[in-house]
């Protein structure tokens, strides 16, 4: 069945770009999700198989959070997607338990690589997590009392049934001397199953079994078992500790002597056996008698088993035949293996069976406990076909790896290594790996000499070579590919030197040319230095300029007042004023763009009725209008509601109105108009003033070339204001353009998102 993957990423093109990848690589999508809340209604609602989720999501909820609440109710794969690797952020992601790692940009393999081995591993845990369950349910379903110890004889596990055979709770068993929970009756015993020194018979044989003794257990009840020892070892054969198979014959006992009065007591105990138990004539074949679980098992009824022989029970009986040959030949020996069995209906089952003869009333029989283990078989299928499609996955890596001898010839290569290279696989095999072929390089571009290859100083040295980076020749695409090359030599016990060598490169031309990128911005940020140096030394003349014309103006003030007629001491604070307002303006400005260069300006987002913004800037500035018989028109429309900072569009309105009343001529007239598009609308300042050439409006929004002209009555400015509502306009994701004509006038038009929400 397909896969299907819920992509959560706040960035709509990266989540479209990684919804149309996984669904070429075969995957659904159950959903795409830009913040936690809604990837949480998403993953409650569709059905999902992994999660790839951005670590740095917006809103109230984060990435790591979001990993945190699914956590509780699942343990579904988890990828987190990031463009960050701060030690910080990953420590805290990996409490979350995710999958793996991918850094924004994606490598499509990697990608791909990562969520199938993150599936893998899923499922992979999923039936390791399934297999732990079934072993805890059959040990604790055993009737049998199982107690282990570590190799000092403390008892490490205990399962239910030893509760009740020894009378005590596993937790007051559990960390305690074997032996001073099991006791014995005869003390002779006692001494030879004590293990209070696993040590002292690491040497002894490793089963022991002790048919019917009497345990006191600690309810100081005398119990019939039958208690067998079988000691741990590790691969490399040291003492892990010891197992213990105590089993309550009471039952048996009971049952012995129930047998011995009644056959049908007898058979209501192989009934209640949970295993498939089957009887045979020996002779003839023909089954005399079976349980209750065989019958489940095959779909025969009593009465049909008894009309049936071995031969039609058994798939591939020649095998089976040879099996109970192989008994006679052991002298009734236990036999243990497997077979395929016939069912009802025609369909096959795997068991495993445990056979032995005996003599039943004269008459010799061969007895079969046989279990279903068709479904293990099935699982173990599964588990053969995960590790074949894991190797497929290893073939088809990004990296390339190649296996070379001891003479330095390549044995074997992946895909990977042939793409890089630009070679075919038979191309690959046999060629060496220092070849100069390959036109070897150094960072600086020099020759690589074959000796100084690193496969073979690894084979010559034994030593590894790790993230060597080296430029290589690709045959197909005619062009170098920068690699960052890694060798293990594998030098064999008791010898000196390599027998092999295991090469793995990766490529890193895309990240080179990054570091080439990197470099141009370099230049591009000296440019923009000097840009900015430019824009004080022009900041400083126009706050300069003004202030020796206020000095002027106040000091002749100061010292001729008394001269000065009304008329012209009016006149003298009028200019003060106008130079005033113009100081204002400029450094109003200019704290404007300082805070948005130096990244301290806080967007407010809010919803915002843009008639009523303009119309406040308007009256803001009807004075200096009036003062020019400037006539303004707010065709704005009512009642749009927008979405924007009111700073940003209170600056933007106050300079583009100021501008225009600046360069139109008396008597002119100013409009404010809108028009629609999609989710955004256009406002445009229109003015029919002195206009532009085409020279003068490619330089507006430039800060290294000075583009402030005088007014239609001598107003002065710096150019700076255009420059500032560009970079505010660009901040609420608008974007800005103007129209001019020399002699007709301008317009200066910008766009802001329209608030749709009904």
């Amino acid at each position: 069945m397909q896969k299907k993957i819920l992509i959560v990423e706040d960035e709509p093109i990266i989540a479209l770009e990684l919804s149309e990848r996984l669904q070429q690589y075969g995957y659904l999508i159950s959903g795409i999700a830009s913040n936690g809340l809604e990837a949480r209604k998403k993953f409650k609602e569709n059905t999902t198989d992994l999660i790839l989720l951005d670590i740095s999501l917006k809103g109230d909820i984060n990435g790591i959070e979001l990993a945190e609440i699914i956590r509780q109710t699942s343990d579904i794969p988890i990828i987190y997607i990031t463009a960050f690797s701060d030690q910080a952020t990953l420590a805290k992601a990996k409490l979350t338990q995710p999958s793996g790692f991918l850094l924004k940009p994606f490598n499509q393999r990697e990608l791909e690589t990562t969520i199938e081995i993150s599936l893998y591993k899923y499922e992979m845990e999923k039936k390791i997590k399934e297999n732990e369950r079934w072993l805890n349910y059959t040990l604790n379903g055993i009737g049998d009392a199982i107690i282990t110890t570590d190799k000092s004889g403390i008892i490490n596990f205990a399962n239910s049934s030893a509760e009740q055979i020894i009378g005590l709770h596993k937790e007051k068993m559990i960390g305690n001397p074997v032996d001073s929970i099991i006791k014995f009756h005869d003390a002779v015993l006692q001494l030879s199953l004590s293990n209070t020194s696993l040590f002292e018979i690491s040497n002894e044989p490793e089963n022991y079994t002790f048919s019917e003794t009497v345990l006191i257990n600690h309810q100081n009840e005398n119990i019939f078992i039958e208690f067998k020892t079988k000691l741990l070892r590790d691969d490399f054969g040291n003492l892990t500790g010891c197992v213990f198979v105590i089993r309550d014959l009471t039952a048996k006992k009971i049952i012995q002597a129930a047998l011995n009065k009644s056959e049908e007591r007898y058979k209501a105990v192989i009934e209640q056996i949970s295993e498939g138990i089957i009887i045979y004539d020996f002779k003839t074949k023909k089954v005399i008698e079976s349980n209750n679980a065989y019958r489940k098992m095959t779909g025969y009824t009593e009465e049909e088993l008894l009309d049936l022989t071995v031969k039609e029970l058994v798939y591939g009986i020649d095998n089976f035949i040879e099996d109970l040959d192989l008994i006679l030949e052991k002298e009734r020996q236990l036999h243990v293996g497997e077979r395929i069995d016939k069912r009802k209906d025609g369909s096959l089952l795997v068991v495993e069976i445990t056979s032995n003869l005996f003599e039943l009333d004269g008459l010799e029989v061969l007895v079969v406990v046989v279990r279903d283990i068709t479904e293990r078989k099935k699982a173990e299928e599964v588990i053969r076909a995960s590790e074949e499609k894991l190797r497929t996955l290893f073939d088809t890596m990004a990296q390339g790896v190649i296996y070379q001898d001891a003479s330095g010839s390549v044995v074997s290569a992946n895909q990977a290594a042939c793409k890089i290279l630009g070679v075919s696989i038979k191309d690959l095999l046999g060629s060496y790996g220092a070849s100069s072929k390959w036109k070897s390089i150094h960072e600086d571009g020099s020759l690589l000499n074959i000796d100084d290859h690193p496969s073979n100083i690894a084979l010559k040295t034994g030593k590894q070579i790790i993230g060597k980076t080296m430029g290589v020749f690709n045959q197909i695409e005619q062009k170098y590919k920068w690699i960052t090359v890694s060798c293990i030599p594998y030098i064999k016990p008791d010898e000196e030197y390599p027998s092999s060598v295991y090469t793995t490169f990766t490529d890193i031309t895309d990240l080179k040319n990054s570091e080439e990128a990197l470099k141009k911005y370099g230049e591009e940020l000296k440019h923009m230095i000097a840009t900015k140096d430019r824009f004080f030394s022009i900041v400083a003349h126009d706050l300069k300029s003004p202030f020796l014309g206020l000095l002027g103006f106040t000091s002749a003030l100061h010292e001729d007042y008394d001269q000065f007629e009304t008329a012209q001491i009016k006149r003298y604070i009028g200019n003060i004023n106008k130079a005033t307002r113009n100081i204002y303006s400029l450094i109003q400005n200019l704290l404007e763009w300082s805070r948005l260069q130096t990244n301290k300006f806080d967007l407010n987002i809010a919803e915002i009725d843009l008639f009523q913004i303009a119309e406040y800037s308007i009256n803001l500035l009807s004075s200096n209008a009036a003062s020019k018989e400037i006539k303004i028109k707010n065709l704005l429309p009512h009642s749009e509601i927008i979405l924007a900072d009111e700073r940003i569009l209170d600056s933007v309105f106050s300079n583009l109105i100021s501008n225009a009343i600046k360069f139109s001529k008396r008597g002119d007239e100013i409009t404010l108009s809108a028009s629609y598009s999609n989710d955004f609308i256009e406002i445009c300042v229109t003015d029919n003033g002195i206009g532009m050439d085409e020279e003068r409006l490619n330089e507006l929004f430039r800060l290294d070339v000075t583009v402030s002209s005088r007014g239609t009555e001598g107003e002065v400015g710096t150019g700076l204001g255009l420059v500032l509502c560009n970079e505010l306009i660009e901040k609420l994701n608008g974007r800005m353009r103007v129209e001019s004509k020399p002699g007709i006038g301008s317009k200066f038009c910008f766009t802001v998102q329209r608030n749709l929400i009904v």
